[in-house]
């Protein structure tokens, strides 16, 4: 999650960027110790029990998705490449229309 915050979240376009970290596998103790010494400035999720993880994959760990602003898949991925998050991430925002200059805007022209 560390590289999220430095890599992905220093890039985060004023703000437009919508992450949320799953942390699969551990309690929600041991979580909260981790984030108290790391604080993200995203959500993180605890998916003790894997729920959402099978959900969008049968992978390994760390693994990625991005979903654009019509709630499409459009990466996934098994291991952290921040060159591959951020070329799917500065296409999503390359493709949006001109007048979308902020991630609301973008949500309401597909709403």
């Amino acid at each position: 999650m560390v590289h999220l915050r430095d890599d992905i979240w220093a890039n985060n376009r004023g703000g437009e960027l919508q992450i949320i970290a799953i942390s699969v596998g551990e309690s929600a103790a041991t979580v909260q110790a981790w984030l108290d010494s790391n604080p993200m400035p995203f959500p993180v999720l605890v998916d003790q029990d894997y729920e959402v993880f099978s959900l969008f994959t049968n992978g390994g760990v760390p693994f990625n998705s991005v979903i654009d602003a019509e709630h499409q898949l459009r990466f996934r991925g098994t291991g952290f490449s921040a060159s591959a998050l951020q070329y799917w991430i500065d296409a999503i925002f390359e493709e949006a229309p001109a007048d979308a200059s902020s991630w609301s805007n973008i949500k309401a022209l597909y709403q």
